[in-house]
C-alpha cells in the first residue's frame, strides 16, 4: 500500500482521547498529540467525525477544518482566511447557515429532529429514573438544542459483561416502548446502535452513519478520487468509515477492549502520535506501517 495522504479524518472518543479519560475532567486530547494535530492541520486538512455533539467538541478540536457531529448529522465547516468557504451545498429543505468562523449544515429534515426529540426526552427520563448508576448523555442539535441522540454509558462499572447481559436488554425495551407509544411519523427513523464489546448503547434520530459522513466530508473538502484519506477510529461504529477510506487505522486505548475492526492496521494509543509525526515528516507519504519507536 503506497499512498500520499491528502486529509486525515478522525473519531474523538477512544481515538484522540483515550477511553480511560473520556468520562473525566481530562476528556481532552493529550497536549503532545494536540500539538501534532495542530501542526499537521497547517499542511493538510484534519477533520473530526464523532458521535459527540458540537457543544462537546467545539473547544477541544480548534485545529479541525470540519467538525462532523453525531455521525455526520450536523457539520461545521471552517471558513478559510480568504473568505472562500469549503463546499456547503445542501439539498432543499435542509438547514444551512453561516456562523462566526463556520458554515453550518444539517443533513436531516427539521421536523424529523423535532418529532424524535420528544421521544428521546421520554426515553431519557425513564432511563435516568430507573438506572441511577448509568450515565445518560444527550447529544443536542446546535440550532435549537433538540436531542439528536442518546448514549447510555456504563464504562464506569467494573464488570461490563454483567451490565451488557442484564441491563442493556432493559434499556432497549425502554427505547422500544417509547418509540411504539409515539405518534411521530418519523419514529421509524430512530436507530439503535449496540456493540459487541463496548460498554454503551447509542440511540440516534436516524441511521446516518460515519461511512456516509466520510463521503460528505470529502465533498466538502473538494477532494477527488485521486486524493487519499486516512481515517482513525476505535469502535464498531467506525467500521462504515473504515470500509470507505483509503487507509484505516484503529486505535486500541483500553485494556478491557480487544476487538477486530475493519481497519487496515491497528495502533496502541501511545503509538498514534509517533505515527502521525513520522507521517508528517515524510510529507504524508505512506508506504507501509513502519516499526514505531516510542
Amino acid at each position: 500500500m503506497i499512498l500520499n495522504i491528502s486529509a486525515i479524518i478522525s473519531d474523538y472518543d477512544g481515538t484522540l482521547c483515550p477511553m480511560h479519560s473520556v468520562r473525566t475532567s481530562e476528556n481532552k486530547i493529550p497536549a503532545d498529540l494536540y500539538q501534532t494535530l495542530l501542526s499537521i492541520s497547517n499542511k493538510i486538512p484534519v477533520c473530526i467525525l464523532s458521535s459527540k455533539d458540537y457543544f462537546f467538541l467545539k473547544d477541544k478540536v480548534d485545529f479541525a477544518s470540519i467538525i462532523s457531529c453525531v455521525n455526520g448529522i450536523e457539520n461545521f465547516i471552517r471558513i478559510k482566511e480568504n473568505n472562500n468557504p469549503l463546499s456547503t451545498e445542501m439539498e432543499e429543505g435542509r438547514s444551512t447557515q453561516t456562523l462566526n468562523n463556520f458554515n453550518y449544515n444539517c443533513v436531516l429534515d427539521k421536523k424529523q429532529i423535532t418529532e424524535n426529540s420528544l421521544v428521546f426526552n421520554n426515553i431519557v427520563k425513564e432511563i435516568k429514573n430507573t438506572f441511577r448508576d448509568l450515565l445518560v448523555e444527550e447529544k443536542h442539535c446546535y440550532a435549537k438544542g433538540e436531542i439528536l441522540g442518546i448514549t447510555v454509558d456504563y464504562r464506569n462499572q467494573l464488570k461490563w459483561d454483567i451490565y451488557k447481559e442484564n441491563i442493556e436488554p432493559k434499556i432497549l425495551r425502554i427505547v422500544q416502548k417509547h418509540t411504539e407509544l409515539s405518534s411521530s411519523p418519523y419514529k421509524s427513523k430512530i436507530f439503535v446502535q449496540t456493540y459487541d464489546h463496548h460498554p454503551f448503547v447509542d440511540i440516534y434520530t436516524s441511521d446516518h452513519n460515519k461511512g456516509q459522513a466520510l463521503f460528505k466530508i470529502k465533498e466538502m473538502l473538494n477532494l477527488d478520487s485521486g486524493d487519499k484519506v486516512l481515517y482513525l477510529g476505535d469502535s464498531e461504529n467506525d467500521n462504515t468509515a473504515f470500509r470507505n477510506t483509503d487507509l484505516g487505522i484503529s486505535i486500541h486505548s483500553s485494556e478491557k477492549l480487544n476487538i477486530k475492526l475493519a481497519s487496515h492496521y491497528t495502533l496502541e494509543f501511545n503509538e498514534l502520535r509517533p505515527f502521525l509525526n513520522d507521517l508528517e515528516n515524510k510529507d504524508f507519504y505512506f508506504s507501509r506501517m513502519n516499526d514505531i519507536v516510542i
